[in-house]
């Protein structure tokens, strides 16, 4: 089930939105005039999505009427004078805050604005909040909790479904923040019933996820597979931000514009549902001023637009510094992070999003083709996922590769290259290392680096023999063939090649990585955590090893026809058809770039859709890329 608003190859840019006067009390402190003041600056400036919080307590506010010993004996909204009798069609709900949403809603539809309502918003921005009935329970796992959850969820979608302006329903706010469960299945079984009650009252718009920071199945009680067959969209919350660790670099770096991305991809190939992006942002001032965070907010656009992101939601879409209540009391989270100033004058940031609006009305085409994939990351869980797949993800960007994401116990599908980045000692199906290897001897590429792991048959399939393993943390200088890198391990071996060639050794002549045949295909061994240690590391992707994975790209047959060096820039390229095709080149740093790409085909240069393209029939292309921009053309 999906609307056509995020169908492949569409793009919707959009902000979270409280009311700029009273954010997280806009409901109690409801100002109709505020509203349409604030959507109206919105619209005029190319936001066409809002995404919505009808805060839990303020929609619901059912409180517990108790008797002798303290036993409930029923619930009421009105201070006990009356009781809701079990099945109340009411379900408790406030129609003053219903009345408030519908007037929101009516003034969206206005300005021509969708608006995806999160639910069961308990948690916001560092608090929780519940009904006072439900204070003190486990709001995801005790029975009474769940009760008037569904209870809530069918009388808010119920009140709504016929509403033009809602495109798509959120389970809620990150609501895997709201308790703490005891296993996957508990995290399973409260997404089964919401999104049930959803489904019940409207079958037809799509159900979104909303939640924070999943991992894949049997590494966190969250997971990307549950959540996908439990809803129809999987939703990303990528900020610069330290639960990703991607704000231990600047925003205008590599890292932090590629994160949104990397996440949104690794979602949808896990899970094999669409995912976009629900909420993105930096931490305010503490971390980039507003010149720098337009320049991020650009260069993310693009890279998510680039790698089928469907959706851009900025948090947030006005500034909330002066708030004192809590939580904005006691930290500055969530604060003043806005589209637009508490005033209403608008922010840097609103040039990069009018921007790129303008760009997409005027790219010819409806949608953007999906990219050429050069291969498949493998994820193995035990060690981070997303620590070892986005490390994987950006050093294959850098060196010119195109990669996707599948869960090493799932489904292993065809692909010219597997990446195994950083392999622990979590089990791996002996199964699927039979099926990379059988297309491996068919042809295909194997890159593995090694954390702790043990695989199968290692040396005997990658052409050397181990002598012995031991353990030291220790930093060795990497002789490669025309240059150096330096190589952090923890744990040594001692390796003598039989069948391999040595493409790295170590100042002891030690062998570090090497290639070795295997059928028609070829397997890469690198003795070392690569991907793991550069994501722990203070700008760990700027330090040349990429060129690892350029080494393995030279020995690829990949469907992609331009040659480079890449490095700083992620490039995709999209058939159109007719031998055509769209190319979107990213410069990810904040310095200028002069690129010259090869063709490997017959081409010219059809159309220029932005950037500075030049082509020569003897140099090929020839970008001028800007600060965190992009270059888009079609070449046929």
């Amino acid at each position: 089930m999906q609307t056509s608003l995020f169908e492949n190859g569409t793009f919707l840019i959009g902000a979270n939105y409280w009311a700029s006067d009273a954010g997280i009390l806009m409901w109690r402190d409801f100002r109709e005039e505020t509203i349409r003041r604030d959507l109206g600056l919105l619209a005029h400036d190319g936001v066409r999505c809002l995404r919505v919080f009808p805060l839990w307590p303020d929609f619901q506010p059912i409180e517990a009427v108790r008797g002798y010993a303290g036993h409930v004996e029923g619930y009421s909204v009105d201070g006990g004078e009356t009781l809701l009798y079990e099945n109340d069609v009411s379900a408790g709900m406030s129609e003053v805050a219903l009345a408030h949403f519908e007037i929101l809603l009516d003034i969206a539809d206005e300005y021509a604005m969708t608006v995806i309502p999160s639910i069961l918003t308990g948690w916001m921005s560092g608090r929780l909040f519940v009904p006072p009935a439900l204070e003190g329970k486990n709001i995801l796992t005790d029975p009474e909790a769940l009760k008037w959850e569904a209870r809530f969820v069918r009388a808010f979608v119920r009140r709504f479904r016929e509403h033009p302006a809602v495109i798509a329903w959120c389970l809620g706010n990150e609501c895997n923040c709201m308790e703490e469960v005891s296993s996957p299945s508990d995290a399973y079984l409260w997404t089964a019933l919401i999104s049930s009650a959803i489904r019940r009252e409207d079958p037809s718009r799509p159900i979104l996820s909303g939640m924070h920071s999943l991992g894949i199945a049997g590494e966190k009680a969250w997971s990307m597979e549950d959540q996908a067959e439990n809803c129809d969209i999987l939703t990303t919350h990528p900020y610069a931000s330290p639960t990703y660790k991607s704000d231990v670099d600047t925003a205008d770096s590599f890292r932090a514009v590629m994160h949104p991305a990397c996440q949104t991809t690794m979602y949808a190939d896990i899970a094999g549902k669409p995912a976009l992006i629900e909420e993105t942002g930096t931490f305010g001032e503490m971390y980039a001023d507003e010149e720098m965070t337009a320049r991020y907010a650009r260069n993310c656009l693009f890279n998510a637009w680039a790698h089928d992101g469907k959706c851009w939601l900025w948090w947030i879409a006005f500034d909330q510094g002066s708030l004192r209540y809590h939580p904005f009391g006691y930290n500055n989270r969530a604060s003043n992070y806005g589209l637009f100033h508490e005033d209403g004058s608008p922010k840097p940031i609103l040039g990069a999003v009018k921007d790129f609006n303008r760009f997409l009305e005027s790219f010819p085409y409806e949608k953007l083709p999906p990219a050429v994939s050069d291969g498949v990351i493998l994820l193995s869980g035990g060690t981070s996922s997303w620590a070892v797949g986005s490390g994987a993800y950006y050093f294959g960007q850098k060196a010119g590769l195109n990669l996707h994401f599948c869960h090493i116990a799932g489904d292993i599908p065809d692909a010219p290259l597997y990446i195994l980045p950083s392999l622990n000692s979590n089990a791996m199906p002996i199964t699927s290392l039979e099926r990379i290897m059988e297309n491996v001897k068919k042809g295909s590429l194997l890159y593995l680096s090694v954390d702790s792991a043990f695989p199968r048959n290692l040396g005997s399939d990658f052409g050397f023999r181990i002598h012995s393993r031991s353990v030291g943390q220790k930093t060795v200088n990497a002789h490669f063939e025309g240059f150096d890198l330096p190589l952090k391990l923890s744990l040594h071996y001692d390796i003598t090649p039989v069948s391999a060639r040595v493409l790295a050794k170590d100042d002891d002549g030690t062998p570090l990585f090497t290639v070795s045949d295997y059928g028609r295909g070829k397997v890469f061994f690198l003795a070392c955590p690569l991907e793991k240690d550069a994501f722990d590391a203070s700008f760990g992707y700027e330090k040349g090893h990429h060129e690892i994975y350029r080494i393995v790209r030279s020995y690829l047959t990949s469907g992609r026809i331009l040659e480079g060096d890449f490095k700083d820039v992620s490039l995709t390229e999209h058939p159109l058809g007719d031998g055509r095709r769209v190319i979107v080149a990213c410069h990810n740093v904040s310095s200028e770039k002069s690129l010259t790409l090869s063709c490997k085909t017959p081409s010219a240069l059809k159309a220029v859709f932005r950037g500075n393209v030049v082509y020569d029939e003897k140099e090929g292309y020839r970008l001028i890329l800007p600060p965190n921009d992009a270059a888009v053309f079609e070449i046929g």
